[in-house]
């Protein structure tokens, strides 16, 4: 994400949560953290969030969740396994 991305999102954020308090070193510092998200991912969590809670969100909340097992090719490791068991290739 930008700097412009993180201002969308704080845009938002300040829209729906009227305690969310912005100031130039929250901008700076949340824009570091989420350099790597997709922006999209970020702000259809913010909305997820928003419809969920009363309470503004912390980052980790609208990060993208990584996790190994949604990026790896298990479904072809099974299926290879199933016709090497019943011998076919």
């Amino acid at each position: 994400m930008t700097k412009k991305d993180t201002l969308e999102l704080f845009k938002f954020l300040k829209s729906v949560f009227s305690q969310f308090e912005v100031d130039q070193y929250k901008i700076d510092t949340w824009t570091k953290l989420l350099a790597n998200q997709n922006p999209a991912v970020v702000m259809k969590n913010a909305e997820r969030h928003a419809l969920e809670s009363k309470f503004p969100p912390t980052i980790a909340e609208l990060r993208e969740i990584y996790h190994p097992a949604y990026h790896s090719n298990i479904i072809q490791k099974v299926e290879q396994w199933e016709r090497e068991a019943s011998g076919k290739k």
